[in-house]
Order: structure tokens, then sequence, then C-alpha cells
């Protein structure tokens, strides 16, 4: 599985910010501030998200290592 998917699964299972859909906007984020409200993960590949990357990506280690491995590139 590509990183960016284990990702958006991560996003959806932890992520308390995360709505699959909340107003008729799929995948919403409440601490987003983008037009389209979506979290930033469901619209670009190589997204970052300081909320993400403080909480909810150190509960697994192991995609944690990939994520900051694949940032330095």
């Amino acid at each position: 599985m590509k990183t960016i998917e284990s990702i958006k699964k991560l996003v959806i299972n932890e992520c308390v910010h995360h709505d699959k859909n909340s107003n008729n906007i799929k995948d919403y984020c409440d601490k987003e501030s983008t037009k389209s409200l979506r979290c930033i993960f469901f619209l670009e590949d190589k997204a970052k998200c300081e909320y993400f990357e403080r909480a909810v990506l150190p509960t697994n280690p192991q995609l944690e290592a990939l994520y900051w491995s694949e940032s330095q590139v």
C-alpha cells in the first residue's frame, strides 16, 4: 500500500478533526482553512498537516518512519 493511502486510512480512523461527510463536504476537516474545507491529505499527495504530524502520526510508528523518510526526498 502506498504511504499516502496509509495516511488517508489513519486520518479517517484516528484524526478527531476529520469527518467522512459533513455538510455535504467529503473528507471534511474542521481545522482546514482551504476554500474546500477538505482534509489536505485528500487533496494533495505531498500534503503537510501540523496537527496530524504531532498528534495522529505518532500512533503508527512504522508509518511515521515512512512519512518522514519520504518527506526528506
